[in-house]
């Protein structure tokens, strides 16, 4: 069996983390199982990035795209984890930049609407959700196949929901079949004034 093609996707407005950079290195592979090639996009939007890197993905024929935000800390093996996982869209549970802290996963009740609970405690195993956070998110390529460009945009309303790009790309997949998992027990960091 060939080796799992993985692009590791990185949006940038220019700067990273150097923390990011040395968990990035840290979970790199090229043996007979997986294979990553890293792309940077440099551009100030953010959603216009991730197609950017979508279609990268797509003509280097990767099994999946990673997304890595410039900001994220992670141990090795992460990569590894969330394939095992065997999921088409599969990411990591890691914290808002706020205190008090708040997680980016976002779960939601029977009739859709999202379950804003201060005191939601993440379930110990591979779950499904609503949406989660792209900062580190693996993703097939076919999935790409199967939603409707725009595939990461946002919505701005009046209320306090704005739905951002990687809300919005779980809602298209979600419309088009696909779930949205979370692997909690993969760590990830997300680097501010310190890591929240």
């Amino acid at each position: 069996m060939p080796p799992i093609r993985v692009l590791i996707g990185v949006p940038t407005a220019g700067d990273i983390k150097a923390q990011t950079v040395a968990s990035i290195l840290s979970n790199f592979h090229n043996d007979d199982k997986i294979i990553t090639l890293m792309c940077f996009e440099i551009g100030s939007l953010i959603h216009l990035n991730r197609k950017r890197l979508v279609k990268t993905a797509i003509q280097i024929k990767a099994d999946y795209i990673w997304f890595v935000d410039t900001d994220m800390a992670f141990a090795p093996g992460i990569l590894e984890a969330l394939l095992h996982d065997s999921k088409d869209i599969v990411g990591a549970n890691y914290n808002q930049k706020v205190i008090p802290l708040h997680s980016t996963v976002k779960m939601a009740d029977e009739n859709g609407k999202l379950i804003n609970d201060p005191n939601w405690k993440s379930p110990s195993e591979t779950f499904e959700c609503f949406s989660i956070a792209t900062g580190c998110l693996l993703v097939k390529t076919s999935v790409f196949s199967n939603i409707p460009k725009p595939w990461f945009f946002y919505e701005d309303d009046d209320s306090d929901d704005d739905v951002g790009e990687d809300i919005w790309f779980c809602m298209q997949a979600r419309k088009a079949g696909y779930k949205i998992w979370c692997n909690p027990l993969v760590k990830c960091g997300h680097l501010g004034t310190f890591t929240y």
